[in-house]
Order: structure tokens, then C-alpha cells, then sequence
């Protein structure tokens, strides 16, 4: 009920998670094992629309702005949200850890 609305991308599955993307930019991490709600971080203000890459604990995001990043997903708990890889989560959950992004692309000169 959480995700009911957000236009999810489709899913991309990274170790014991499932990773889709919404329209607000933002990355969620759902348990395979239960469907949980276990992470998320926000990308980008702009909605990303494609699904995720996932390849070795790694996940690779593009948004509608331009906007790449690739984030690696651990096991340690983390709290807070925003950019740079932080998530909201419960106890014990994978998250991203860290992230890197490269900004969207200005205007050719």
C-alpha cells in the first residue's frame, strides 16, 4: 500500500532484494523473502522511469533529468534519507551504502 500510486519502474532484484524506482526520484528496496518495505533513498527530484541495473550488489539508476547513479548495496542498518546512498530502514535490513552520482548534463557550449 506504501508504493499504491507511484508509478514504480520495473523491478530489478540485487541479492535478497527487489529495487524499483518511482515518479519522486526515489530508489525503494522490498524483501523477496516477505514483500517488506525495508530501504529507500532518494535519487533525484525527477521521476526515474527506467528500471534499475542491478550487477554484483551494485545498482545503477537513470532519471528522467539526466541524472546516474550507481549504489552498492550492504547489510548494515542505516537511518536517515537523502542523496549520497543513506536510507530509511528497519533493523538488520540492506540498504545502499554508498553512492555515486554524476550530475545531469548542462547545455552544450
Amino acid at each position: 500500500d506504501r508504493l499504491r500510486n507511484r508509478q514504480l519502474t520495473a523491478p530489478a532484484l540485487v541479492g535478497n532484494l527487489i529495487a524499483v524506482g518511482d515518479r519522486d526520484g526515489w530508489l525503494h528496496l522490498i524483501a523477496k523473502s516477505d514483500g517488506r518495505l525495508v530501504g529507500r533513498t532518494r535519487i533525484t527530484k525527477k521521476p526515474i522511469t527506467a528500471r534499475p541495473l542491478a550487477s554484483n550488489n551494485r545498482l545503477i539508476i537513470y532519471a528522467t533529468d539526466g541524472t546516474l547513479a550507481a549504489l552498492s548495496v550492504g547489510t548494515a542498518p542505516a537511518t536517515g534519507s537523502g542523496r549520497g546512498g543513506s536510507a530509511t530502514a528497519g533493523e538488520g535490513a540492506a540498504l545502499p551504502a554508498q553512492a555515486t552520482q554524476a550530475p545531469a548534463p548542462g547545455p552544450a557550449p
